[in-house]
């Protein structure tokens, strides 16, 4: 019986075809990923159909996945993505009305402390937050049985873009006292919450307050301004 028998080159190029199908079939598995944040933003671009490009506003990244900000005219978009062996896999973007100048990103951050695990607000304030020289955050809980805390957070800025908020306790764990006791129960999350709610105040650089946002509902993920008022 007659065998083929493939020179060199005929074995190296068969074995380029068969990596390349192989790359083929994974980059049609994962999505068609791709290899900038750019040409995400253009296929999130083409599913709202918007027909100009938009800017690039600020990127964050952990583990294997991330958010970016950008603005298309008057509007924001929120585009989240992850990291895949072939570049970023598009996962979705959200489209903002034009009214629509910041976005609270909420999540909780689990913290074991004094032999218990405590879950503390880590909310960041992503948008048109360039000009304010200091922010601060009024974090609001209120459980069904009517027990309430607020917690004030001053703003970090990680970007012309960005604010983060530095959770602190008002009572250290421990202390005695009825108002302690709701804050350590609300941090433990052991029962059900009721309601979250955020109010965020601008400050010029002579320390004037400039702007104030009230975010009520406030659940994980984004979350935009009930109202704002410039002051």
């Amino acid at each position: 019986m007659f065998h083929w028998k493939l020179s060199r080159k005929q074995k190296l190029l068969r074995n380029i075809v068969v990596t390349l199908a192989a790359l083929g079939s994974l980059w049609w598995m994962l999505g068609f990923p791709a290899l900038t944040t750019k040409s995400l933003l253009r296929r999130a671009e083409q599913a709202y159909l918007l027909d100009e490009h938009g800017e690039i506003l600020y990127t964050c990244s952990w583990l294997d996945n991330g958010r970016t900000l950008s603005r298309h005219g008057d509007r924001l978009m929120s585009m989240n993505w992850e990291r895949t062996l072939l570049g970023r896999r598009f996962l979705g973007a959200k489209l903002f009305d034009p009214e629509v100048r910041h976005i609270l990103f909420y999540h909780a951050e689990i913290v074991k402390e004094a032999g218990k695990t405590y879950l503390y607000p880590r909310p960041e304030l992503w948008g048109l937050v360039e000009d304010a020289a200091s922010a601060e955050l009024e974090w609001t809980v209120i459980a069904k049985d009517g027990a309430q805390m607020t917690w004030t957070m001053p703003g970090v800025r990680k970007d012309d873009h960005c604010l983060s908020f530095s959770f602190r306790r008002n009572y250290a764990p421990g202390t005695d006292g009825e108002e302690s006791a709701i804050e350590e129960r609300l941090l433990l999350g052991d029962y059900l919450r009721e309601d979250y709610s955020a109010l965020i105040r601008f400050y010029d650089a002579e320390g004037m307050l400039t702007e104030t946002h009230w975010f009520d509902n406030v659940g994980y993920g984004y979350n935009i301004s009930a109202g704002g008022e410039e002051t």
